[in-house]
């Protein structure tokens, strides 16, 4: 008999996350939204996997994205270093013919972004049907790079650190920050504020002298917190005093969406104070949340089904999670976390349980369960009195029938003995 995964049955940390030494955007946004789940996902977990953090649960529209994004800087990488300054320039065929073309590129960057994940337990049940997704929208991918470069412009002579698969490449002769940065195109670079204790990597930075210009790529739809996000990257890079001694501001803040730039100005020097203030005072805000003796999870519809580690969450499975609106609609099949008492084993792949928390089955109602071959590995653990945890399973409910609780193939399951 396999193994049972220790992701199915590891419903805490070994060792609780803390603030960052250095800040960033995305932590902040993450911990401001919830302290709680931001401390699950940043904890370690030994005996899950050897890596930092809870692994990321896979989803294409994220991946494909990465692709998009790094395949964008190594094209736009390319052409800069051949003193091309924009997609249309007549040697921009030659630079593509001689990286293999588009298709080429996009490959790479698919195999290796999927290669990320291969040890990422969330993500080898559904590793099939996340890459055929990712595989078939090579079409899209294709277009968005295309329309993204087609509305750079830059110089000649591109610095040499860029992202790649989500980490950094960098040539054997340069070093991850270069000092001051020199004039030229520069891409994935890492901004620091040593007072503030806050860093962040640009996408883009463009230098010519006085003149520079910030670029931040972004792959899906407008989002109110880009604009707090690049101003971010302006302050950042007016107070590295590493990368910028001469304190020179960003003039321009470019939002690249795969359907148009957005331009911003450049934030004055009043602006950037201002702004690191509220910063600072986010910031502790924030590590004061994260060192409180009990940590506080924001129980919201909109944020906690977004979350990433809700099934982690002792408090998201109680009666005080807000419900989103309902997801019946009248419908008799709909997805819902539900977190279920088994009681007996009904037949190969069903069990008869007891239902505990759900968004629209009452509590104590009667269920049958139905795991999918692809988690047979857990049904020893299945046993009277196991409490188990279900995201996104698919409940059926017709007039008259015990309701069914089906474990899909993007289902995850926690389960805790009946002792626990």
């Amino acid at each position: 008999m396999p193994l049972v995964p220790t992701i199915s049955t590891t419903s805490s940390p070994a060792t609780w996350a803390q603030a960052p030494e250095w800040m960033n955007f995305h932590f902040l946004l993450e911990a401001e939204r919830c302290p709680k789940a931001a401390a699950l996902r940043h904890a370690e977990y030994p005996q899950i996997w050897t890596k930092h953090g809870y692994p990321d649960k896979p989803h294409a529209s994220a991946i494909t994205g990465r692709i998009v994004h790094a395949s964008v800087e190594r094209i736009a990488r390319e052409l800069a270093l051949d003193h091309c300054v924009r997609l249309q320039d007549p040697k921009a065929i030659e630079v593509l013919k001689k990286m293999g073309g588009y298709s080429t590129v996009i490959s790479q960057f698919t195999e290796s972004v999927l290669a990320t994940f291969a040890d990422n337990p969330r993500y080898i049940p559904v590793s099939d049907t996340i890459s055929s997704i990712v595989r078939s929208r090579v079409p899209q991918i294709r277009e968005q790079i295309q329309v993204l470069l087609s509305r750079l412009v830059w110089s000649g002579g591109a610095g040499p650190v860029i992202e790649v698969n989500g980490s950094t490449t960098e040539s054997p002769t340069s070093t991850r920050r270069q000092s001051p940065l020199p004039l030229g195109t520069h891409f994935e670079v890492e901004l620091r504020d040593e007072a503030l204790r806050w860093k962040g990597f640009a996408d883009l930075i463009e230098v010519q002298g006085s003149d520079v210009a910030i670029v931040d790529f972004k792959t899906g739809d407008k989002s109110d917190v880009h604009e707090l996000q690049i101003r971010i990257y302006a302050l950042l890079w007016l107070r590295d005093a590493e990368l910028n001694p001469a304190a020179t501001p960003a003039a321009k803040l470019i939002l690249s969406y795969p359907r148009g730039d957005e331009v911003l100005p450049g934030i004055t020097q009043a602006q950037a104070n201002e702004l690191a203030a509220e910063l600072k005072t986010r910031t502790d805000r924030v590590r004061e949340s994260l060192h409180a003796e009990k940590l506080k999870a924001n129980l919201s519809a909109e944020h906690c089904e977004k979350c990433q580690v809700r099934h982690l969450c002792p408090e998201y499975w109680t009666p005080m999670r807000q419900k989103a609106a309902p997801r019946a609609n009248g419908k008799q099949m709909y997805f819902d976390d539900v977190e279920l008492v088994i009681t007996q084993r009904r037949g190969d792949t069903v069990w008869d349980a007891m239902c505990s928390t759900s968004d629209l089955l009452l509590p104590s109602a009667k269920v049958m369960v139905r795991i999918q071959p692809i988690a047979s590995v857990i049904e020893d653990q299945l046993i009277p009195g196991a409490r188990i945890r279900l995201t996104d399973a698919l409940v059926s409910i017709r007039d008259g029938d015990t309701p069914l609780v089906h474990m899909m193939n993007s289902t995850e399951v926690l389960v805790a003995p009946p002792s626990a």
